[in-house]
C-alpha cells in the first residue's frame, strides 16, 4: 500500500489530489512538490499492478481516480457486494 511510503502519498490516494494553480508559470516550489506527490502515487500504483488492469487505469489523471477504478475491479460495485 502507497502508505508504507509516505504518508502524503496515502493523502492523495485517498481523498485526492492537491488543488493548484491553473497559471503553471506562478507555481511555488510547495505547488510543485504537492503536485509531485501525485505523480509518485499514481507511479506507485502503476508499478505494482499487473498489465491486463493497467490498461484499464492507465488514462487515470489522478491517483484517487486510479485506486477508486481499481477498488471497483477488485471489489465490484456496491450492488454487486450485496448480491
Amino acid at each position: 500500500m502507497p502508505e508504507g511510503q509516505d504518508y502524503e502519498i496515502w493523502k492523495v490516494v485517498s481523498t485526492g489530489p492537491y488543488t493548484l494553480l491553473e497559471d503553471e508559470g506562478k507555481w511555488t516550489k510547495d505547488n510543485i512538490n504537492k503536485c509531485m506527490i501525485n505523480f509518485r502515487a499514481l507511479n506507485i500504483m502503476q508499478c505494482a499492478i499487473h498489465s491486463d488492469e493497467y490498461s484499464c487505469v492507465s488514462i487515470c489523471k489522478s491517483a484517487k481516480e486510479m485506486w477508486d477504478k481499481l477498488k471497483l475491479i477488485y471489489e465490484g460495485t456496491s450492488e454487486v457486494k450485496e448480491t
